[in-house]
């Protein structure tokens, strides 16, 4: 089921094509690439193995860039299902699963049910080792939360996560940084939707 592959792995030449078209803004072609590799590693390995898996949400990123997101959701919700009872619960890469689906709510403006997604998938990152609070996973999850509570006009709580994220950027790369910048204008796009002055940020 989630077990080992052959290290030369036959379907990896088309995973690789489907990645490089992705880049360069073909998602249908992408799509097919994707959609050819996962159906051969179903046959290969298995409809729940890790591989086949790993390429059916790589098709349903596809799915979302060329809005088709009943197609998008329909892939997802089988993959979250298969990593959750392979995986568990809050392995890494359920929780990337779940992330996207939150992101596809959060597309579609169905953002009551973005948020507990999002929030689930924050919480399950914070509690991992091998990733916990400060991980830049986490923090990309802390912000895409307070976007989604943004939107719904949470603007307290939204204004904590992104405070607690520009707070943690400066910290690891400093106030100059790429990070930082972007963890600033979250901030500061919040204090803007909520009408809190600019004056007011930390």
């Amino acid at each position: 089921m989630g077990g080992g592959a052959s290290k030369a792995d036959p379907t990896l030449a088309e995973l690789q094509k489907g990645y490089e078209l992705k880049k360069k803004g073909d998602f249908a072609g992408s799509a097919r690439a994707f959609d050819s590799c996962a159906k051969q590693r179903s046959k290969k390995y298995g409809l729940e193995h890790s591989l086949t898996l790993a390429a059916r949400q790589a098709l349903s990123g596809c799915m979302i860039s060329q809005k088709k997101y009943g197609e998008a959701q329909s892939i997802l919700n089988d993959v979250i299902e298969k990593r959750k009872k392979v995986l568990g619960d809050n392995h890494a890469d359920t929780l990337t699963s779940v992330s996207t689906l939150a992101t596809l709510y959060h597309q579609m403006k169905q953002l009551n049910k973005a948020e507990p997604l999002y929030k689930e998938v924050l919480t399950g990152r914070q509690a991992l080792p091998d990733i916990g609070p400060s991980h830049p996973s986490t923090l990309s999850s802390m912000a895409n939360l307070g976007m989604c509570l943004s939107d719904l006009e949470k603007f307290g709580e939204a204004e904590k996560l992104f405070t607690e994220v520009l707070n943690q950027q400066t910290s690891k790369h400093g106030a100059e940084s790429k990070e930082t910048i972007e963890a600033t204008a979250q901030l500061a796009l919040c204090h803007f939707k909520s009408g809190k002055s600019s004056a007011s940020m930390p």
